[in-house]
């Protein structure tokens, strides 16, 4: 594989030969590989390129890694599928990301619908996308569709059995379902996978809460303390815990130790 040129080489040979198109995707990727200060200058040469020549893919397809970035999604898709039709050897990774991070952009819309469409679009082209297995199930799980959920966390954990987020989903759903073994099994999961993982600490310490069983959460709420000192939850909830226990003076000092790190946390 050939050295990379330098934009000043670049310059010159597009100034020789200006209505080369591979010159410009070159440029182009010279551009995009030198981060965000740099996109509006990428974007420019592939534009040019596909000027130049409509059915150059390499164009389109580098013209959507950049709007990727940018968070146009929907052009980035529009461009993924030209360049693809145009040449089926250009990778379909990106093409997927681009479906998953336009799912990202309707969640944070509440648009749970359109969100999950473009998860179900982005598994369909990249079967193994783990991120948007995650990303669906949470979807589930969200409209209350817990066995869906619980298929697709099984699904991340089938392609990657040490995905402590996955564990992480699953318990989750367990203890919407009131299944406090189920989740607290999970949680466990994911704690022997990453023995720092604190809000798996805290997640189970509120599935023990939730069996009564106050001396084991508070146990989980304290590791997760631990792991991160400023975790204010975990010292709300560990208050909660010695309240319940009947331990008042202890309840009163994680509470204020909760309230001096987020004062606007709730109860």
């Amino acid at each position: 594989m050939s050295e990379r040129r330098s934009r000043r080489e670049l310059d010159k040979a597009i100034r020789r030969e200006p209505s080369n198109a591979a010159l410009r995707v070159e440029r182009g990727d010279y551009y995009r590989e030198r981060g965000r200060m740099h996109y509006a200058s990428a974007l420019r040469d592939y534009s040019d390129a596909i000027r130049l020549d409509p059915d150059c893919a390499e164009a389109y397809f580098g013209r959507g890694l950049v709007r990727v970035q940018e968070g146009r999604f929907s052009d980035a898709i529009r461009d993924y599928e030209r360049a693809t039709k145009l040449n089926s050897t250009l990778t379909h990774l990106d093409y997927a990301e681009a479906f998953y991070n336009k799912g990202n952009f309707h969640g944070s819309m509440r648009e749970y619908d359109y969100a999950k469409k473009n998860y179900d679009k982005a598994i369909d082209i990249n079967p193994e996308y783990i991120d948007s297995y995650l990303a669906r199930g949470t979807i589930h799980g969200m409209k209350g569709e817990d066995d869906r959920a619980l298929e697709d966390y099984d699904k991340a954990i089938d392609i990657n059995p040490e995905h402590t987020t996955a564990y992480l989903g699953k318990g989750s759903v367990y203890e919407v379902k009131d299944e406090y073994d189920r989740a607290i099994r999970d949680y466990s999961k994911a704690i022997d996978i990453d023995p720092n993982f604190a809000l798996a600490y805290y997640s189970r310490g509120i599935a023990y809460g939730s069996k009564n069983q106050y001396d084991r959460a508070i146990l989980d709420f304290a590791k997760a303390i631990e792991i991160n000192p400023d975790y204010a939850e975990s010292y709300n909830n560990m208050g909660l815990s010695y309240y319940r226990k009947g331990e008042y003076d202890r309840a009163i000092q994680n509470l204020d130790e909760a309230i001096k790190i987020d004062p606007y946390l709730s109860l």
